[in-house]
């Protein structure tokens, strides 16, 4: 399920961009859809944003341990 998820944020990213530092409501209506429709899973838009919130600080965390100079957007 959370690659569905990784998935469809990053289809909607690339197709409508972001809002600020995370997806725009429509397209967390989108992945919600999907995961509605994949796994029969009811998530609301709150749990969506945390758990985007919280694998993009354990993506920097790992970032910054393997020392790359990538920014975390």
């Amino acid at each position: 399920m959370e690659t569905t998820f990784f998935e469809a944020c990053i289809q909607e990213i690339t197709t409508y961009g972001r809002e600020w530092s995370s997806l725009k409501a429509n397209s967390w209506k989108n992945v919600a859809k999907r995961l509605k429709t994949d796994y029969n899973f009811l998530v609301d838009q709150k749990q969506m944003k945390n758990r985007y919130d919280y694998l993009k600080s354990k993506y920097c965390a790992w970032l910054k341990l393997k020392k790359q100079n990538r920014q975390c957007l």
